[in-house]
């Protein structure tokens, strides 16, 4: 039997001590950020952000964040 658990009892596993548990979920929940990241850089340059002003938003290098945006647009086609 497949469990789909939601995001409060994923967070309560999360706040539990080390268990199969807990790191599936930390797994789930940095699976979601690294989604959310995606999503926001590429919002943010197609809307005109500077690598620079993300990068200091992140707490990383501009060239972190320009190798970051060209691996997510790197399979989009050419307009």
């Amino acid at each position: 039997m497949h469990h789909i658990y939601n995001d409060e009892e994923m967070l309560r596993r999360l706040r539990q001590p080390p268990s199969i548990g807990s790191f599936a979920a930390l797994k789930y929940f940095k699976k979601l950020l690294a989604e959310r990241e995606k999503e926001l850089i590429l919002q943010a340059i197609a809307a005109g952000w500077r690598g620079w002003d993300v990068a200091i938003l992140l707490g990383v290098s501009r060239q972190a964040v320009q190798q970051r945006w060209r691996r997510l647009t790197k399979d989009e086609p050419t307009v």
